[in-house]
């Protein structure tokens, strides 16, 4: 009989304790919080109802304490945290406290990414596994039964060590643990399944969840019943199709248009706000030399051009590892700064220990800045945009020719320009000087 310990003892902490117990060769020892009265000994258990447990009615695990500096008075073969991954209020070491002392082998039962660099940092000698569940579980009447619908799976897998030299041997141990940790769950009657990639498997998790979260937030209903046979042939279309926005794929989904729609805007405020100081200080200055209808004809021109290359590079390196587009008219800007480098001259030179330089420096930084803020797709798409600049420099196929349609001009002035344009300063008037004049007299 081996000890076990489980901190957070909700819905899903109260399903993979009672399968422990249930399994005749594990002792739970349970970490509650909220709901310590409910299963201390003056309380009177859980109920759980589970399709594929059965009833249980009044449980308790082994032993019961409500905070974990009780629990640390023993050596457990695995720790189980089953509480939410909330690592900017609370990390897991600090959850954890002083037990991160008594086990060699941290379970994480929960949901997110990288949610275990945090304890392989504080632990980097202990065998960390991940693991997602794909269960319907939920806690009822406060606490005191809990039930469970339809089939359970516990996917779970071990995170790679740090680098270490006796990363071989740690393995081979870990391969161990998770192979007892799997025979556990399966003699407690539980679904589970063990997988090499666990960082994969959490990526299918949090795309599941993203979706169901945001469908039944809309439809104000639970998982349940968007899965439920009558309304299932009309969920699955619009299922797949949100989990095609969140994983977007060119020619499997048949999304071509995202090669321009992804010009449009950029998915962080941090790259925005880079791209705005630079189209700022690049961008007034070419509108200035070419006039506002060249400007515009040259900004459509470019980015179609740039579009060409990035599908281009895309089928070209994406078995290199380029195999994404970064959000953002991040070619745009590069091909404003190749002009700006070739028509806009230097105002003034200084230098910086003893390192000559010019006041175009600090464009350049910025324009470095949103090249590596993605590394390595941003410096691609950096790349070319400055080769989409030189192409219109150089005057390939009489590009500086073109000009937008007048009555597409017509319309943007019209409808476009009172919305991204700047409105004119005011005109200045004499008649205070006037004023100013006659009293003088």
């Amino acid at each position: 009989m081996i000890d076990v310990c489980v901190v957070g003892l909700g819905a899903i902490g109260t399903f993979y304790a009672l399968v422990l117990e249930k399994s005749g060769q594990a002792r739970v020892t349970a970490v509650c919080r909220s709901n310590y009265h409910i299963l201390s000994a003056a309380g009177k258990g859980v109920t759980v109802h589970a399709d594929s447990l059965g009833v249980f009615r009044h449980w308790k695990p082994y032993r019961v304490v409500s905070k974990a500096e009780e629990a640390a008075d023993r050596k457990y073969q695995f720790i189980i945290c089953t509480t939410k991954a909330l690592p900017d209020v609370v990390t897991t070491p600090k959850l954890l406290g002083p037990l991160l002392t008594y086990t060699d082998t941290f379970v994480l039962i929960q949901n997110g990414l990288d949610i275990h660099l945090d304890l392989q940092k504080a632990r980097p000698d202990a065998d960390v596994i991940s693991c997602c569940a794909w269960i319907d579980v939920m806690p009822l009447d406060g606490g005191r039964v809990v039930e469970q619908t339809g089939p359970d799976k516990l996917v779970s897998g071990l995170h790679a060590y740090l680098p270490s030299h006796h990363a071989p041997l740690r393995a081979a141990r870990g391969r161990t643990v998770l192979s007892a940790f799997d025979e556990l769950l399966v003699a407690g009657g539980a679904g589970s399944e063990t997988v090499v990639e666990i960082d994969a498997a959490r990526w299918r998790k949090v795309l599941w969840n993203v979706t169901f979260s945001t469908l039944c937030t809309i439809v104000r209903q639970p998982v349940a019943d968007i899965l439920c046979i009558r309304v299932l042939d009309v969920m699955v279309p619009t299922i797949r199709g949100l989990m095609a926005e969140l994983i977007p794929h060119l020619s499997r989904h048949h999304q071509f248009w995202r090669l321009l729609a992804h010009h449009v805007a950029y998915t962080n405020s941090s790259e925005l706000f880079v791209w705005e100081l630079l189209l700022y200080n690049t961008g007034i200055h070419i509108e200035r030399q070419f006039g506002s209808v060249k400007f515009a004809s040259f900004a459509v021109l470019s980015t179609l051009v740039a579009t060409l290359l990035e599908f281009g590079a895309l089928l070209a390196l994406h078995r290199c590892g380029f195999n994404y587009i970064p959000a953002g008219p991040t070619a745009l800007a590069f091909n404003l700064l190749y002009q700006y480098s070739k028509l806009v001259p230097k105002a003034y030179h200084f230098r910086i220990f003893g390192i000559p330089l010019h006041d175009k420096i600090f464009v350049y930084i910025l324009a470095f800045q949103l090249a590596i803020s993605q590394p390595w797709p941003t410096v691609i798409v950096a790349a070319i945009g400055i080769l989409t600049g030189a192409i219109y420099r150089s005057d390939l196929a009489n590009l500086k020719a073109y000009r937008l349609p007048p009555w597409l001009v017509s319309l943007s002035a019209r409808f476009l320009l009172p919305l991204v344009g700047s409105t004119r300063a005011p005109r200045r008037t004499n008649r205070a000087l006037q004023i100013l004049g006659s009293r003088r007299a």
